[in-house]
């Protein structure tokens, strides 16, 4: 699962691997550890909750947690659905934009990704992909 963090928004993006264990679990988790003991590892989780009607996110304890409504969840992880959305009011004028998607394979092989366990990219046709 891949974290990206810009100014007040966050973005997951999952694998076809990923995506199928959130269908099959509510929830997926990964983390990486910056050295040094248990309280340099930061973790973020996507979960799926009866206890949420919008996307929600919280941070604590060197976790961020993003919470999605069942609905969203299970109608994501089960169909060609790439994407959700959500803004969350943090009161004073301010909210956090959080944005789940499908993570597709990179065009090329490169630095920073792999062609493997991602959703067929659409800019890239059959006959094209020499993977």
């Amino acid at each position: 699962m891949k974290l990206r963090i810009n100014g007040d928004s966050i973005r997951l993006r999952l694998t076809v691997s990923e995506v199928e264990q959130f269908g099959k679990t509510g929830s997926v988790t990964d983390s990486i550890d910056f050295g040094g003991g248990e309280d340099r590892v930061l973790s973020y989780s996507l979960n799926r909750s009866t206890d949420v009607n919008t996307v929600r996110t919280d941070i604590g304890d060197g976790k961020i947690s993003v919470s999605v409504p069942n609905d969203i969840a299970v109608a994501w992880a089960t169909t060609g659905e790439v994407g959700f959305s959500g803004s969350q009011d943090l009161g004073n004028g301010k909210a956090v934009r959080i944005l789940v998607e499908k993570d597709f394979v990179r065009r090329k092989d490169g630095p920073g990704g792999s062609r493997t366990d991602g959703y067929p990219h659409p800019d890239v046709s059959p006959l094209d992909d020499k993977s």
